[in-house]
């Protein structure tokens, strides 16, 4: 999905992220002025003035608020993207999901309805670049 300069939604996150790792289960609600990467799992909501990036292998519970969401994980919530959605080969998410502007890659799942709230339809693309975790946080 193109986005400011023709780049993609993660190649948009600036500055210092809050990290949640591999083998971390976190329950509770989640908010603030932050880039927020999951790789372990989350059970609660979230509202975010900043981007939240599911990494392959993390498992989100609960409904997600933010101003971009890139999902390569598991949902099982609603997602609201203020912004971009994106969701890469290998999602899976169970519940409506809207954004500004939504692409969605060959290999996601998607068992919801989808909102595109700007207006535009949804873009469909095929990921030829390494998987998120290996570009790191």
């Amino acid at each position: 999905m193109a986005g400011a300069g023709g780049r993609r939604l993660r190649d948009r996150m600036e500055g210092a992220s809050t990290v949640i790792q591999a083998g971390t289960v976190l329950r509770g609600h989640i908010g603030g002025e932050a880039n927020v990467v999951v790789l372990g799992t989350v059970e609660g909501d979230c509202d975010l003035d900043g981007m939240l990036v599911l990494q392959t292998g993390s498992c989100w519970t609960g409904d997600i608020r933010a101003d971009a969401v890139l999902v390569a994980g598991r949902v099982d919530g609603t997602i609201h993207a203020r912004g971009a959605l994106e969701l890469l080969p290998g999602a899976v998410v169970t519940g409506d999901v809207r954004g500004a502007t939504v692409a969605i890659a060959e290999g996601a799942i998607l068992d919801g309805r989808l909102d595109s709230a700007g207006g535009a339809p949804p873009v469909r693309f095929t990921e030829r670049r390494r998987a998120p975790e290996d570009a790191g946080p």
